[in-house]
């Protein structure tokens, strides 16, 4: 008895598969990349809300002492 079995398969099977793993390959990898893209943009408007926020307050509270309030106006 032979241990040796092999499948035959094309080589227009072959290139056909590999084709298709490569397009599904460069589809996940993209994937990815939108994801971290979308991740960095997210973080840099977040930090953008923080710095705004923080120099707001710093503004604020330095006019106000300046005037003599001590509270915020109620837009802010």
């Amino acid at each position: 008895m032979d241990n040796n079995i092999t499948v035959p398969q094309t080589a227009e099977k072959q290139d056909m598969l590999s084709e298709d793993y490569n397009n599904w390959r460069k589809e996940i990898i993209s994937l990815i990349e939108q994801s971290k893209l979308k991740a960095i943009l997210g973080v840099n408007a977040e930090l953008l809300a923080l710095y705004w926020k923080i120099g707001s307050d710093i503004y604020y509270r330095n006019e106000n002492k300046q005037a003599g309030f001590d509270k915020k106006p109620a837009c802010f």
